[in-house]
């Protein structure tokens, strides 16, 4: 019984000695780690995200403050310089200052003709034809007996197509014609297309000849 008291007492002496730690050898370095501690996670932890505005919508107006994205400023690229339009010459008038005053003698010709339709002017009249009017007589004598049974009432025209030189003109002239009998009745309207020749006289211009169209 003694000796195995004595056999355990050295096997736990042996064990104490080889379990025990061993002090440092002189100049080693001794690290001392420091032990990590985790920290219990907590949703209220982490910062509050800020709100962002989005571009173009406006934040919260109640106490809360939005914040919008910076603007960012582009340049638009300049545009290029547009070339200079190159000037197209103008095409002169036909209608020359010249040529628009004989245009207004065959118009104030034919304004003669008819205040002398409306004043019943014979000699007015008979002064708006050139001398070598075919059958100028005749002519006259049928406008005075017209004028005897009838009276105008108005009397309109147009000049149209006219073809001009130095001094001749040819052209179309359409005239509105109203009259009333003497003897009474109702008013009447017609209407004439003369196709006519002008020539000028001494300066002026004179019809030559006057045709009906239909």
């Amino acid at each position: 019984m003694i000796m195995v008291l004595a056999g355990g007492y050295l096997l736990w002496s042996a064990y104490s000695y080889f379990t025990r730690p061993k002090p440092p050898e002189p100049g080693a370095t001794i690290s001392k780690e420091a032990p990590l501690q985790t920290l219990p996670r907590s949703s209220s932890s982490a910062p509050p995200a800020t709100p962002v505005a989005e571009p173009g919508r406006s934040g919260d107006t109640e106490g809360r403050s939005s914040i919008s994205s910076p603007s960012i400023s582009k340049e638009a690229a300049p545009a290029p310089p547009t070339p200079p339009v190159p000037e197209v010459p103008k095409t002169p008038s036909a209608e020359t200052p010249e040529i628009g005053k004989e245009v207004g003698n065959i118009m104030t010709l034919l304004e003669d003709v008819r205040q002398s339709n409306l004043k019943k002017d014979v000699y007015l009249f008979v002064s708006c034809y050139a001398s070598d009017f075919q059958n100028m007589e005749e002519r006259r004598r049928a406008t005075l007996a017209y004028w005897e049974k009838f009276n105008y009432l108005d009397l309109s025209y147009s000049l149209k197509d006219l073809s001009l030189s130095a001094e001749t003109a040819k052209a179309r002239v359409e005239w509105v014609i109203k009259t009333s009998s003497r003897n009474g009745g109702q008013a009447q309207q017609n209407k004439s297309i003369l196709e006519v020749s002008f020539k000028k006289e001494n300066g002026k211009w004179k019809i030559k000849e006057a045709k009906p169209t239909r």
